[in-house]
């Protein structure tokens, strides 16, 4: 019987120290310690009886869903306004070189011919082969002028071997001093040579002061003799 009581005060006791701590409203107060993870948002909303705690809770949570999405959060590309000030001083320089049409430019003349353009392998003046034959050999252009009192070659210049049916052995002249009086056994093969050169000694008369065109007035000189290259006997002589 005695053990019996001892069991029922033991309890009641026991009964009661849950009913105190229950009642206690400093324990009322302390809001439990929040699941952690997603589920946590849940236990913040059953705090319904403690507004206080409530509110504690759900700040506590916002603070850490903000630290976790800053540490996961993707690194932003510079913005314009974060551009370094070296690009900026250099586009400055760019502006600052591009090239400007200079005031009172002066416009082309449709009229006039246009100047032939002179590639890198060219060969300058009058062997320059961009210009017609024609040009190049009266300088016609002022992009073929070679200049004055210069040797140019005017007709053919040749030596060659001729063979004939006969040859005159006694030449007359015009001037009866000048007849050959007694005959020279030439031969009927000789050789021949033509020397023919001619200069410019004057360009511009007619067309001065004309961007591309040009005339020349120029001076020649051609010669050809028959040369008795073959007539040992008769010292080789000039036969005309």
């Amino acid at each position: 019987m005695k053990a019996d009581n001892l069991r029922i005060t033991t309890l009641q006791a026991f009964t009661g120290l849950l009913v105190a701590v229950a009642c206690n409203p400093a324990f009322a107060q302390t809001p439990p310690i929040a699941p952690a993870g997603a589920a946590e948002w849940q236990a913040c909303s059953a705090l319904t009886d403690d507004r206080e705690a409530r509110l504690a809770c759900f700040d506590r949570w916002a603070t850490q869903q903000g630290a976790t999405t800053q540490a996961t959060a993707p690194a932003r590309p510079a913005s314009a306004a974060t551009v370094p000030a070296a690009s900026a001083s250099a586009d400055a320089a760019n502006l600052t070189n591009t090239p400007t049409i200079p005031p009172n430019t002066a416009p082309v003349n449709a009229a006039l011919p246009a100047t032939r353009v002179i590639t890198v392998d060219a060969v300058p003046g009058c062997r320059d082969r961009q210009y017609s034959d024609l040009s190049r050999f009266w300088e016609l252009e002022s992009g073929t002028d070679c200049g004055t009192f210069g040797i140019r070659g005017y007709r053919p210049i040749s030596l060659s071997v001729i063979a004939s049916d006969g040859v005159n052995t006694q030449p007359t002249s015009s001037n009866p001093v000048n007849n050959a009086t007694t005959v020279t056994p030439y031969r009927n093969t000789e050789t021949r040579i033509q020397l023919s050169v001619r200069t410019k000694i004057a360009s511009g008369l007619l067309t001065r002061g004309h961007p591309t065109l040009s005339d020349s007035v120029w001076f020649g000189y051609t010669q050809q003799s028959n040369w008795q290259l073959f007539s040992g006997p008769l010292s080789r002589p000039f036969r005309t």
